[in-house]
Parts: structure tokens; C-alpha cells; sequence
């Protein structure tokens, strides 16, 4: 605690600019972390189109013998 009338040491100014740039920091990394989340769900929603479209493998090869 500090006395009435004294002033906080000039490191108070350093750890609040350290605060602000870890506070920053971790917003970016929970920015990056829902975009690869988002990124993954379209890949994995982009996979299972094409197996509708185009089927799976094992039937593909199923429709190609039948022919």
C-alpha cells in the first residue's frame, strides 16, 4: 500500500503498458482460434458435400463395376 500523497513508482506505467499488450495478445489468440474452429467446420461441411455429390470411394467403385 502506499502512503497518503505518494506517488505509485514509474514501473506502475511499465506494467500497465505490459497488461495492455498480454490483454492484446490474447485477444488475437482467441481471434485465431475461432478462425481455424470456423475453417475446420467448412472443410469437414466441404468433405461431406463432395461425399453426397460424388459418393464415397468403396460406392464409387461399387457404381463403376455395376457398369
Amino acid at each position: 500500500m502506499l502512503a497518503p500523497g505518494k506517488k505509485l513508482p514509474a514501473t506502475s506505467k511499465l506494467n500497465t503498458e505490459i497488461e495492455a499488450l498480454i490483454s492484446e495478445k490474447n485477444a488475437a489468440y482467441n481471434t485465431y482460434r475461432t478462425a481455424k474452429a470456423e475453417y475446420e467446420q467448412l472443410a469437414t461441411a466441404k468433405r461431406n458435400a463432395e461425399q453426397i455429390l460424388h459418393g464415397t470411394p468403396s460406392r464409387q467403385k461399387k457404381h463403376e463395376q455395376e457398369r
